[in-house]
């Protein structure tokens, strides 16, 4: 605590750097269109210790609504102190840790159907490993994060960017996207049938389980 204390104005001034950065991101609306769902709160905390990227957590509060968090480690340093996300940078990120938490409260009946064929782990596991996702069910969740993440840049930012973050994703080995993305574009055309994702998510899992070639040639 005495630590904290003697940098407490440096912390106080990454909050706010990161609050005025949050006023012009679009985080909380556009994540709860897309699932369909809400949450009890959102909270973002600052990790000047982490590595740049983030973590998501959930507190369950009933019935049935989770507070949603996201731990966020800097973009980058400069001279020896962090730097947080820019606002671009940063909507990104929160759409994809908050996305963890929806993505976690999908119904459990689909979660076991998109997990019933780990095999298809096989093909994909040197890659994930390398990244710390050592298991089928979290390269699944990893999938489907990124899969919303894709359509609401091509939602906000349009087609360009958005074919520029698919192929991001394909590089660092999510092959199985293309399915994911073709089922979540007829989500959203269909919304009057299907009120939200977990409606929709039979869907997913037949998406997911279709054969096809799987573009694992990329560097």
């Amino acid at each position: 605590m005495g630590f904290h204390a003697q940098h407490a104005a440096r912390f106080r001034a990454l909050v706010e750097e990161t609050r005025r950065t949050l006023r012009l991101t679009r985080v909380v609306d556009p994540l709860e269109d897309y699932f369909g769902a809400r949450a009890h709160g959102y909270h973002l905390i600052l990790a000047p210790l982490l590595p740049p990227g983030g973590y998501a957590a959930e507190v369950e509060r009933p019935p049935g609504l989770v507070d949603c968090y996201a731990l966020l480690g800097p973009a980058r340093s400069e001279l020896g102190q962090p730097v947080f996300w820019d606002p671009q940078a940063l909507e990104a990120l929160l759409w994809h840790e908050f996305s963890h938490v929806f993505v976690g409260n999908l119904p459990d009946s689909c979660r076991q159907r998109m997990l019933a064929d780990s095999a298809m782990f096989a093909p994909l596991r040197a890659r994930m490993t390398a990244q710390g996702y050592t298991r089928w069910e979290v390269c699944v969740d990893e999938h489907l994060v990124r899969a919303v993440g894709v359509r609401l840049v091509a939602r906000f930012e349009g087609a360009y960017a958005a074919d520029r973050a698919l192929d991001l994703q394909l590089r660092l080995g999510f092959a199985y996207l293309p399915r994911l993305l073709g089922a979540l574009e007829r989500y959203e055309r269909q919304r009057a049938l299907y009120p939200g994702l977990g409606d929709f998510c039979p869907e997913l899992a037949l998406a997911l389980h279709n054969p096809g070639p799987l573009p694992l040639d990329r560097p």
